[in-house]
């Protein structure tokens, strides 16, 4: 027996082993007797039922029901049931269901931040599902706040909510408190002493009725950070299994209430206001230092930024070099570190905007030194310093003549291009061509805006490094964005669509539409004391009359546009005023928002904008993040930008998550999950939100995605440039751009599409049966969902012979894989071109005569198959396929943990694959829709549906809606109906018990294509005959089954399948 202490009821185990020992023990009080029988109890029947099976469970369990008198029920042979919610409304009962925590109510759950659900996710869930609230911080933070008010205010439409905080160190946001305060059913209580507080506790209760309250307790006030990806630990404890301690909870809780330091705040008591003002203001900080975001040493990206130039000069020789890199990253911080580095004696930086010289000389006084000798020369310069050793000029400027060869071609040892995407522009050329500095360096966030024309090629195609939105965030480089994806108003049952501006120009700008703005840019909010807003519509009479509209009714606004004048209080502004009176501290004489079209979508620093408001489609993922990033720069009092985008039935919503995202794929499964899981996904301490609404129309784009040809197009056009020459494949694969299979699916080989596009491939010559082989191998082996063939096929081409041994010797040490004779088999008979679904297919690629079989085991090339590679471009095009094959194979398919037989858990299989990889002998997928079985195998497909289902309803169109779903309480347990009219003794049904191998396929629905998520093997646990009507409203015969998956399921995928979308 270990020594030590104890709190352990004494038994006559434990008697005996302590009786030589020396012992202290204590008489149990009769008030603590129930808390220390149970939980002595407790550990006991844990470890006798742990060390029991299945059959002798239920037996201990009935003789505990003779001893207690209350019968614990358990049904069938083995399960037991656990009652998970109980209302007398239906529609509740199914919403206390969806939204109950993803954790126990019962136990305690530990958070810390690193892994599972995130601390705000989960207090959404316990607020939903919650009787009464009540909450104990140190401080509230507007950007926590934010998180969780959707939920607060829902709740608080009937039910209690009560907070305590402090003012303590001015940490908290005053109009958090005010927003919070402004919810009915809500009492604040705070301490206003500024000096010290004796409350540091954070404690969040939700009480249940029901008896299952549940309480958090640890370190997380109401913070963005600390609900969402911060690394804070919170201690969940249930009322059920902890009940002494949530008592505990409460009984605190309400002594601080009754105490005298904590004061009700009231939001209509003007004093109550002003005194929580004066108490907030008193934070310790120096309100008089400016701020700069930039040190003068670089940042840990910018370090690795500047050693890749440094090794591309003095490596490779490389003295043009392109920078890609999100905005606010400090793009101009890191020319100024380079050309510190550099150290040249005359030194060119070219701007698109005059505005832009300030800043960018600014900073380089910040790292170079306010000695440095600068020059400027602009448009509007009045002095110009031509002899200066570092010139900033506009590029309208030094592309004039008069300018530009005031200077010889080698004057400048090192030239800076600002937003180089439009260096492929005329006026651009012109000094590019004239000039020939030792180092050429061009900086920009997005490389494709360059109407078309390459700018790699002025580079070399050299870059030097890339850090997109998404990595710049997750190295906190930008202020965190709070996404809000709103419904645009819908009026008279019209919603906005891309074509009918003219038509609905009166809805546009209606009293309706305008309320529907206000009340949401005024429900989001924005961090800091006022407002700083840009707001982007799609065309400038829609800004004019917006603007207009907001100002009569108390806004002060204006809009900005190179179309119409820029008015404000009878004064004409140039942008720069503009800018100026949006970016000022006070709001008397400033500006609260600026309307705009496309002004501001580069080429302009506003740092104190922290509220971006879209009035428009997303017509292009690069213009959205272009809108998006005026918000990311970082400035002092800004925690975070919110980002309103009001979303109509836009054809185009599928490039909001490509936007968020940053995945170019186009991958349609991505851009579902993103939706769904945005902030789960995005780095740093972002969040995205969406209304049911908007995710609606979201999702309705992107199953109806239109211009795909164009997309590609555009997309192969872009990695050209950035390649400087033709891409393959895997070029698209390893730049992650448009998905490979993508341009497969739309164009049936690679070759086929650069025929379209390219012409010089136009007249390429490749013989019908050569472009038969390359349809036949996209539409099979490049998909990568099985080696055998890419290796196969790779040695026939390589080395013109397979040898048996030699593959089964490498899909076992490479792959891990033990291949049978069945899979081998398989695998020369879809080389042979029989793996078909019908006679058509079967004449059209039959004659590929790739290999031929020798004798056991060993296969040769087809002589005519050794003519067709001798073309290169055959050749070059089978060997892009293998390559995209084995990779995507390796990316996807090659899980030595998720295998199981011939496939990977969660990932997706068409029902052609499922016969390929079964090797059934051909392609059954034309004739096979809820259920087939071949020999051993059994495969179920479902189309998961979460509408409402009930035994007698009707069906319609000849397909019933099956009433397939997971059992509520258990990720193992899968509930199937079988086809009308297949009941437990029909032979249909015999299929599937008696089969060996049993697979479950699931897709979510008939929109998202051909492919199914695979959720792995199952076992029949239970089958029940029963009846449901048939099209005819005839009664008939049907199976009801619950599978048992060997594997739970993954809870993302559960989530996306069950989500109402």
């Amino acid at each position: 027996m270990d020594l030590g202490l104890y709190e352990k009821l004494l038994d006559s185990e434990l008697k005996n082993q302590i009786s030589e020992l020396h012992n202290a023990t204590r008489k149990v009080d009769s008030s603590e007797t129930a808390r220390v029988l149970a939980t002595a109890y407790y550990k006991i029947l844990r470890k006798i039922l742990s060390e029991k099976k299945d059959e002798e469970k239920i037996e201990f369990v009935e003789k505990l029901n003779k001893e207690i008198g209350n019968e614990i029920l358990f049904e069938g042979e083995k399960n037991f049931l656990e009652i998970l919610a109980v209302h007398d409304d239906e529609d509740v009962l199914k919403k206390l269901i969806r939204d109950r925590p993803k954790t126990s109510i019962s136990s305690s759950t530990l958070f810390t931040g690193y892994n599972g659900p995130t601390l705000e996710s989960e207090l959404r869930r316990e607020i939903r599902t919650a009787d009464r609230i009540d909450f104990i911080v140190s401080f509230i933070k507007y950007s926590g706040l934010v998180l969780i008010y959707d939920d607060l205010a829902e709740f608080t439409r009937t039910k209690k909510l009560r907070i305590i905080t402090t003012s303590y160190m001015g940490a908290s946001d005053y109009k958090a408190i005010l927003r919070l305060s402004q919810l009915p059913n809500t009492e604040i209580k705070i301490s206003y002493d500024t000096n010290r507080t004796r409350l540091h506790a954070k404690a969040y209760y939700f009480e249940r009725n029901t008896g299952f309250s549940t309480a958090y307790i640890g370190s997380s006030n109401i913070s963005n950070p600390a609900l969402s990806k911060g690394l804070e630990w919170n201690l969940k404890v249930s009322e059920y299994t902890s009940k002494d301690v949530v008592d505990s909870i409460i009984k605190t809780f309400e002594t601080y209430w009754n105490d005298d330091e904590f004061r009700t705040f009231s939001p209509r008591d003007e004093e109550d206001k002003k005194e929580l003002k004066k108490a907030l203001s008193r934070k310790e900080k120096d309100e008089d230092r400016e701020y700069v975001f930039f040190d003068l040493r670089p940042f840990s990206h910018q370090k690795e930024i500047l050693e890749d130039l440094r090794v591309e000069r003095e490596e490779y020789e490389s003295y043009k070099n392109l920078v890609v890199a999100a905005t606010g990253t400090g793009k101009t911080y890191l020319s100024a570190f380079d050309v510190r580095n550099f150290a040249p004696k005359k030194m060119l930086f070219l701007v698109h905007r005059d505005r832009l010289l300030d800043q960018a000389i600014e900073s380089y006084k910040d790292v170079l030194g306010e000695d440095i000798r600068v020059g400027k020369l602009s448009s509007n310069s009045t002095i110009r310093d031509y002899e200066a050793d570092y010139l900033f000029a506009s590029m309208a400027t030094m592309a004039k003549e008069e300018h530009r060869l005031k200077y010889r071609k080698d004057y400048f040892d090192y030239i800076i291009i600002d937003e180089t995407h439009r260096a492929a522009a005329d006026s651009y050329q012109k000094i590019l061509s004239y000039f020939e500095p030792k180092f050429l360096l061009g900086m920009t966030a997005t490389p494709e805006l360059s109407d078309g024309r390459d700018i790699y090629g002025i580079y070399d195609n050299n870059i030097a490094y890339e850090i997109r939105l998404q990595q710049a965030m997750e190295n906190d480089l930008l202020c965190p964005f709070h996404y809000f994806g709103i419904s645009e108003l819908k009026i008279d049952d019209v919603t906005y669509k891309d074509n009918m501006f003219k038509d609905v120009f009166s809805y546009l700008t209606s009293s309706e539409r305008i309320n529907h703005i206000i009340d949401n840019i005024n429900y989001y909010g924005y961090s800091g004391d006022r407002v700083h807003g840009l707001i982007f519509c799609r065309r400038i009479e829609e800004a004019d009359e917006l603007s207009r509209l907001f100002n009569e009714r108390g806004y002060q606004t204006m809009v900005v546009s190179s179309k119409s004048d820029m008015i404000y209080q009878g004064k004409k502004l140039t942008i720069d005023n503009a800018i100026d009176l949006l970016e000022q501290d006070e709001r008397e004489g400033g500006l609260d928002y600026i309307f705009t079209v496309d002004m501001f979508n580069e080429g302009v620093d506003i740092p104190n904008v922290n509220q971006v408001v879209m009035l428009r489609p997303t017509d292009s993922p690069i213009v959205f993040v272009q809108q998006l990033g005026r918000g990311l720069r970082k400035a002092d009092g800004k925690e975070y930008v919110v980002v309103l985008d009001f979303i109509g039935n836009y054809a185009n919503n599928f490039m909001i998550p490509i936007a968020l995202s940053g995945d170019r794929s186009y991958n349609k499964d991505n851009l579902r999950k993103y939706i769904l899981e945005g902030t789960r996904v995005i780095p740093g301490c972002s969040t995205i939100h969406f209304n049911a609404i908007a995710k609606e129309r979201i999702f309705n784009s992107i199953n109806n995605i239109k211009g795909v040809k164009k997309i590609i197009k555009e997309s192969y056009k872009n990695l050209k440039f950035k390649l400087g020459h033709i891409p393959s494949m895997i070029d698209f694969y390893d730049n992650g751009e448009i998905d490979p299979l993508l341009i497969l699916n739309e164009y049936k080989s690679y070759f086929n599409f650069l025929k379209k596009v390219e012409e010089e491939y136009k007249d390429n010559s490749i013989s019908d049966t050569e472009m038969a082989t390359l349809e036949y191998l996209s539409k099979t082996v490049a998909r990568g969902k099985r080696p055998h063939e890419l290796i196969m096929l790779k040695y026939i081409v390589d080395l013109g012979y397979i040898n048996r041994n030699s593959i089964v010797k490498e899909l076992e040490e490479k792959y891990n894989l033990l291949p049978d004779g069945k899979s081998l088999a398989s695998a020369i008979s879809t080389l042979e071109g029989e793996f078909v679904s019908n006679e058509l297919e079967k004449e059209k690629y039959s004659h590929m005569d790739i290999l031929i079989e020798k004798n056991d085991g060993f296969y040769e090339r087809v002589t005519s198959f050794t003519e067709r590679i001798r073309n290169l471009e055959f050749r070059k095009q089978l060997n892009d396929i293998i390559e995209l094959g084995i990779r995507r194979y390796n990316d996807f398919y090659h899980s030595e943990n998720n295998r199981r037989e011939e496939f990977v858990l969660y990932q997706k299989y068409s029902r052609r694959d499922v016969c390929w990889l079964l090797n059934w002998e051909k392609d059954y997928s034309s004739t096979m829709y809820g259920m087939k079985r071949i020999k051993d195998d059994v495969v179920v497909f479902v189309t998961y549906d979460k509408s409402s289902t009930n035994d007698d309803r009707e069906y319609i169109d000849g397909k019933p809606d099956y009433a397939d779903e997971f059992l509520k309480d258990s990720n193992q347990i899968f509930m199937w109906e079988s086809q009308i009219g297949k009941g437990p003794e029909s032979s249909y049904m015999q299929d599937v018990m008696e089969s060996k191998n049993k697979h479950l396929f699931i897709k979510k629905s008939d929109a998202e294509g051909t492919d199914f998520y695979y959720m792995g093997m199952f076992d029949i646990a239970e089958i029940k005959g029963s009846k449901k009507k048939d099209n005819n409203g005839k009664l008939r015969d049907i199976s009801k089954v619950k599978f048992k998956l060997h594997d739970p399921v993954r809870e993302d995928i559960r989530d996306y399948l069950e989500s109402y979308i």
